[in-house]
């Protein structure tokens, strides 16, 4: 399948169908140029690189603040769409997400509403603790400049965080491993 790619210089500004007043998109046929581009615009606005097939489009990296207080904001890798059965059989556009997050120095992920430390592989001294039918049950949040939150005290606080571009940085979860047996 064949891909461009694209980057928008600030989503804060809306989109303006004429043109005139809203955000602007620069359309690449290679990712090298789209990343140029993308890393030439401020870090202060809400910029976004990402791929397109002609129909879908697949968000890589968004450049978030991690505070509210922040001026300048962090490259973030978008997770929610590359996990999605289309674009997890393209490997062309994992192989793009993958080298965007190393030559970008991606250290944060959006999960949801949620800005995540950008996982890394489990050690195998950990693998081997961990039960591989287990649910995890998250009993509490750790957000940074913030505190612990319940799951729900979590989800009032931060609702429609993706309207105002601020997402909550979160750090820790403290969670119950629950095995099919049922015990935790």
């Amino acid at each position: 399948m064949r891909f461009s790619y694209y980057t928008i210089d600030d989503l804060r500004l809306g989109h303006d169908p004429r043109g005139v007043t809203g955000w602007r998109l620069s359309q690449f046929l290679h990712w090298r140029d789209a990343l140029e581009h993308y890393r030439s615009l401020p870090d202060s606005q809400v910029k976004e690189v990402g791929l397109t097939n002609g129909m879908q489009v697949l968000q890589l990296v968004r450049c978030l603040p991690l505070f509210p207080t922040d001026r300048m904001g962090h490259d973030i890798l978008l997770t929610d769409d590359i996990v999605q059965p289309f674009w997890r059989t393209e490997t062309q556009a994992a192989e793009t997400a993958k080298t965007a997050a190393e030559l970008l120095g991606i250290r944060f992920c959006l999960a949801g509403e949620q800005i995540v430390p950008a996982p890394k592989p489990l050690p195998e001294r950990l693998k081997e603790l961990c039960p591989r039918n287990a649910a995890l049950v998250v009993k509490w949040v750790y957000v940074a400049g913030v505190d612990w939150l319940t799951p729900e005290d979590f989800r009032r606080r931060y609702r429609g965080a993706d309207r105002t571009y601020y997402y909550p940085l979160v750090l820790k979860y403290l969670v119950d491993t629950v095995t099919e047996d049922g015990r935790t």
